[in-house]
């Protein structure tokens, strides 16, 4: 797997006036994040892309078991990984910030969001 590297910011990553390629486990890596980004039919070239946020988690008396089976849905459907190794999911009602971490298990080894690789989410 590969695709075009993003910076911090998310833009694409350009060296040397050259789009730079990212492969391997950043690749997959990188390919998590994004896919936790892109709202359900926001994409126009596959409408089926996306995770749910409006559907199923932005919305009054969610339930948490739900997204945390949507969360764990995303991971898994990422290309190349082959097995969920650990997930945690904490939210926090008041400022309803949510935080991720999780290890997953993939063709090219384990790709860990844990401690400063953990995903922040505001629900």
């Amino acid at each position: 797997m590969s695709s075009f590297a993003l910076d911090d910011n998310n833009d694409l990553l350009i060296t040397n006036n050259k789009l730079t390629l990212t492969t391997g486990l950043e690749a997959i890596r990188q390919h998590m994040q994004v896919k936790f980004k892109i709202f359900l039919g926001e994409w126009f070239l596959d409408v089926t892309v996306g995770v749910p946020w409006f559907e199923d988690i932005l919305k009054k008396q969610v339930s948490f078991v739900v997204v945390q089976e949507i969360l764990k849905d995303v991971i898994l459907s990422t290309e190349g990984v082959t097995e969920l190794l650990t997930f945690d999911f904490d939210y926090d009602l008041p400022t309803r910030a949510a935080t991720l971490e999780f290890k997953a298990l993939t063709d090219l080894g384990i790709v860990d969001f844990t401690d400063s690789g953990q995903l922040q989410l505001i629900i």
